[in-house]
C-alpha cells in the first residue's frame, strides 16, 4: 500500500517553508546542546516536523492569502496590460471564447464587463492547468507558494527571532560574568561564533530574500506561464 503523506507542492510551498523558518532554532539547537546531537533526538525532532506539518499547512495557507500580490492573470489579460502584446492577446482571446463561449466579454467593448469576464476566466485557468502535463505552471506556482507562505510570517518570525536572539546573548552574558569582555573575546567558543554567523545570515537572508519585490516577481511568472498555456488547451 503508498502512502502519501504530502504531495509535491505541500512538500515545496508549505514543508519547506515551515523547515525554512525552524531551521535557525534547530541549528542553535545542534550546535549548543550535546544531547540534540544524539540519532534519537533527531528522530523525535523528525517526527515533530512532520505532526505538526499539517496545523502548519493550515495555518500558513491562511496566512498566505494575506501576502497574495492580486490577481496578475486577470489583469494581464485586459488590453490595459502591456504585459501580452497585443497580437497574442487577441489569440488568447480567442481561443479562450473557443473553449468556453460565456468568456466572449473578453472582447467586449465595456471595460467593466472585459474586467469581469477576465476575473471569470483565472480561476478556470488556474482550474484547468493543474494537471501533470503543465510542468513549468507547477514550478512557478510551488516556487509563488513558498515565497507567499514565507513571507506571510516574516513579520512574526523576525520578532520571535529577535527576543529568541536576545534571550541568547542575555544567557551568554550571566554564563560569563566572571570575564572581563576583552577576556571573553579572547576565549570565545566556537560555537557561539557559528551561532553568530547563523543569526546574521538569517537575518540577511530574511531582510534581502525575503521581500515584496521577489514575491511580486515570482507571482507574475506563475501568472504568465498560466497564460502562456492557453495554447495547449
Amino acid at each position: 500500500m503508498k502512502i502519501d503523506l504530502f504531495d509535491r507542492y505541500d512538500i515545496r510551498a508549505r514543508i519547506c517553508a515551515l523547515i525554512f523558518v525552524v531551521s535557525p532554532f534547530l541549528l542553535d539547537a545542534y550546535i549548543l546542546v550535546d544531547a540534540v546531537r544524539n540519532i534519537s533526538f533527531t528522530a523525535i525532532i523528525t517526527a515533530v516536523l512532520i505532526a505538526s506539518s499539517g496545523l502548519f499547512s493550515c495555518w500558513i495557507r491562511y496566512s498566505g492569502n494575506n501576502a497574495s500580490r492580486g490577481d496578475y492573470i486577470s489583469e494581464f489579460l485586459l488590453p490595459e496590460s502591456s504585459a501580452i502584446s497585443t497580437t497574442s492577446r487577441e489569440r488568447y482571446w480567442k481561443k479562450l471564447q473557443d473553449l468556453e463561449p460565456s468568456f466572449s466579454g473578453l472582447s467586449s467593448d465595456n471595460a467593466t464587463m472585459r474586467k469581469e469576464t477576465a476575473e471569470s476566466v483565472s480561476p478556470w485557468l488556474r482550474e484547468q492547468t493543474r494537471t501533470g502535463e503543465f510542468k513549468l505552471i507547477q514550478e512557478e506556482n510551488m516556487n509563488y507558494g513558498f515565497i507567499r507562505n514565507v513571507f506571510s510570517v516574516k513579520s512574526i518570525f523576525l520578532w520571535t527571532f529577535s527576543i529568541y536572539s536576545l534571550l541568547l546573548i542575555g544567557v551568554g552574558i550571566i554564563t560569563n560574568l566572571d570575564l572581563s569582555l576583552k577576556d571573553y573575546l579572547m576565549t570565545i567558543p566556537t560555537e557561539h561564533v557559528v551561532c553568530g554567523i547563523i543569526h546574521i545570515t538569517t537575518y540577511l537572508i530574511w531582510f534581502f530574500g525575503v521581500t515584496p519585490r521577489i514575491l511580486d516577481f515570482t507571482a507574475r511568472k506563475y501568472a504568465m506561464a498560466v497564460i502562456h498555456a492557453i495554447d495547449k488547451l
